[in-house]
């Protein structure tokens, strides 16, 4: 009983994928292996490039975490993980735009990168510039 139960919660049918192309572009995402929580390695971050190419998606702006007292990631760190992405998407022979911005943490020491600046900003919105940031 328990067994037919539960088979009333499969799908009786194959789902189509969603087709994301009209979208195109994906704005927050962590690919750059090995900065924050998002892809460990290469071969993950490839793996989820190649996902979201089969969605649709054309261009991505990865998004890497910046937390004073956890990702202590930099500007440099993060474009320098986005050159070697961009190489390893190259490779592969994918057909994907990839930049980068950040997710800033506003903690204790965002002002004072506010203060130092550049902040990684998304260049692409038609207005100018714009941060990602997290409060919790």
């Amino acid at each position: 009983m328990l067994k037919s139960l539960f088979n009333r919660f499969r799908p009786k049918e194959e789902i189509e994928p969603i087709d994301f192309s009209g979208l195109g572009a994906d704005m927050h995402s962590h690919l750059i292996p090995g900065v924050d929580d998002g892809a460990k390695t290469m071969e993950e971050s490839l793996q989820l490039i190649e996902g979201l190419h089969s969605l649709g998606y054309r261009k991505l702006v990865t998004t890497p975490h910046i937390m004073s007292d956890y990702y202590r990631n930099t500007p440099e760190i993060i474009l320098e993980g986005l050159e070697r992405v961009r190489e390893a998407v190259k490779e592969k022979g994918l057909d994907m735009q990839i930049d980068a911005a950040a997710e800033y943490y506003i903690d204790d020491g965002f002002v004072k990168k506010m203060e130092e600046g550049p902040l990684l900003t998304f260049q692409q919105i038609p207005a100018g510039r714009g941060l990602l940031h997290e409060c919790s």
